[in-house]
């Protein structure tokens, strides 16, 4: 089955602020507002960020809904979806309350038998079945139309928005380039050349820092498969490196100027080759450029930044700037934008 909605689309608010520039660019390839799939193995995806189920992330944006605008949580989600949260959770806890009973992970490996207590509940007979035909069922369905009718809710799109800039800000621009040995995937690349070798490349905000476009296509891979994207992007630190002989560490090159085009275009090359699967027991590939997502971010980037030759050129307008600690310093309605997050993710206890 497809991802169900998305009528309700995220659209720019102002191009003179990047965060609204990198996020269309993800929307477009993720989804709307009330966009909801229940056919793969995160049981529930949910929303622009398609939160999942499995990864504790549904359940933390719940919490943050909860603690900035908790009416519209119980209207919307208790009263509306059927979903609560326990009073007390950490984040990422994905425990979520149903109808009175509190559904957890059980002991296993397989899938069916870690996740068997929410598959019975939104995913009705669909156990023992292939994920894309278990939200085939009237119960299923019903489940859809309930997330869907969630999403529509303004004050819910609010806080997707919100939510969205929070993760860009706290989890994307603070993650670290480090590939480890017992993570690489070698059949990640068709080419071996391209495969990266173990290490740390240094901090994302080092490598993608007042760059829009470096921002757009290298998040865009991140939030679907953030390993995944960090190996895309040590590969074309390495293939620059070598090629410069230059340590592999963006934190130790010359101007951005210098070498900005030639990373470009290793991560699109990279993106080209590259076939991933999330575990090694196999799961449908995902061919990040094949899938339409780079192309998707591309489009939306040169539609709103007015930059056709986007692959090639210094950006129209700069994207957002960060000190040496990962804060942001620039643009103004950035920084703000980011003191905001922080203190509404507080608010909800979670990392910032």
């Amino acid at each position: 089955m497809a991802q169900v909605g998305g009528k309700h689309r995220f659209r720019v608010q102002s191009t003179d602020d990047p965060r609204h520039v990198i996020l269309q660019g993800v929307a477009d390839a993720e989804g709307g507002y009330d966009s909801v799939n229940l056919w793969d193995s995160a049981v529930v995806s949910f929303g622009i960020g398609q939160w999942t189920l499995i990864h504790g992330k549904l359940q933390d944006f719940l919490a943050y809904v909860r603690a900035n605008h908790p009416r519209t949580f119980r209207r919307v989600f208790v009263r509306g979806v059927g979903v609560d949260l326990p009073a007390q959770r950490r984040a990422k806890d994905t425990r979520l309350v149903v109808g009175g009973r509190t559904l957890r992970k059980s002991r296993g490996t397989a899938h069916d038998v870690v996740w068997r207590e929410f598959e019975e509940v939104f995913r009705p007979g669909g156990l023992g079945r292939p994920f894309r035909e278990r939200d085939d069922s009237p119960g299923a369905q019903a489940w859809v139309r309930r997330w869907r009718a969630a999403g529509r809710d303004p004050v819910v799109q609010q806080c997707q928005y919100e939510f969205k800039t929070a993760e860009l800000f706290t989890r994307f621009f603070r993650h670290r380039v480090r590939v480890t040995a017992k993570r690489k995937y070698p059949s990640m690349f068709s080419d071996p050349a391209l495969r990266p070798a173990a290490g740390d490349y240094g901090p994302m905000h080092q490598v993608v820092g007042g760059d829009l476009w470096l921002q757009t296509l290298v998040y865009s891979l991140y939030v679907n498969a953030p390993y995944m994207a960090t190996c895309l992007v040590a590969g074309a630190i390495q293939e620059v490196a070598a090629a410069r002989g230059w340590q592999p560490k963006v934190s130790t090159w010359p101007a951005r100027s210098l070498w900005r085009a030639d990373l470009v275009a290793a991560i699109e090359r990279a993106t080209r080759a590259c076939t991933y699967r999330a575990t090694r027991r196999g799961g449908r590939p995902f061919r990040p450029w094949r899938d339409s997502r780079l192309p998707k971010a591309l489009r939306a980037y040169q539609r709103l930044s007015g930059d056709a030759s986007a692959t090639r050129d210094q950006a129209s307008f700069p994207g957002v700037e960060f000190d040496a600690s990962g804060k942001p310093t620039g643009p103004r309605n950035a920084v703000q934008g980011y003191a905001r997050i922080v203190a509404k993710l507080q608010q909800a206890g979670l990392p910032d």
